[in-house]
């Protein structure tokens, strides 16, 4: 599949010179083990949140700070951007996200998918350390965050508000949410045929 090891071209780049040595067309093909040896690496990073939240348990305010690497003229800043419209940006009124990139003498890239994993682990984590803490239940506190509209801009990115709370609530619906309760620390599977 590749999922973003395609963008960078150092076997495309291999290829080429193979071929230009030996005069013909060659088909260059990596072994796993080379793939992995040669391959980008995923920068880490530190996340810093603080939040406010008024007396109604209503998120106020977010703080985020991101500390990561970054090689400058690299495609790993993609990989480690922060961009001003990033969730929660559109949502909470008072809203400061900032990122700190430290230079990193190994090649960096993405993981096997979009960027935005990273971070809708911690951002999502944070919620539900402030859904704890407003003492309400995590699912009711995302679609209070998100609010009534349908969609929400925010910059450069657009938010389908709408359809992100139709997809919670669906989610929440079909894992039986209401009932978590009645099966402690055990997960719940909404397969079809053959569920056990």
């Amino acid at each position: 599949g590749a999922f973003g090891r395609r963008a960078i071209n150092d076997f495309m780049v291999e290829a080429a010179w193979i071929a230009r040595e030996a005069k013909a067309p060659v088909q260059l093909i990596w072994s796993r083990e080379d793939d992995l040896r040669h391959d980008a690496y995923r920068p880490g990073g530190f996340h810093f949140f603080k939040g406010g939240l008024d007396r109604s348990g209503n998120v106020v305010a977010w703080d985020q700070h991101f500390i990561t690497y970054d090689a400058p003229g690299e495609f790993g800043k993609t990989s480690t951007d922060l961009p001003p419209g990033e969730f929660p940006a559109g949502f909470v009124g008072n809203l400061r996200q900032g990122l700190t990139a430290m230079p990193l003498g190994i090649p960096q890239g993405p993981l096997p998918a979009p960027r935005s994993n990273m971070m809708a682990f911690v951002m999502h984590g944070f919620i539900d350390e402030l859904a704890h803490a407003a003492g309400a239940d995590p699912v009711a506190f995302r679609l209070d965050l998100l609010g009534e509209a349908e969609v929400v801009q925010q910059g450069a990115s657009t938010y389908g508000a709408g359809r992100m709370r139709a997809c919670l609530q669906a989610v929440a619906e079909r894992s039986g949410w209401a009932r978590r309760a009645e099966l402690p620390r055990r997960g719940r599977w909404a397969g079809g045929a053959g569920a056990p």
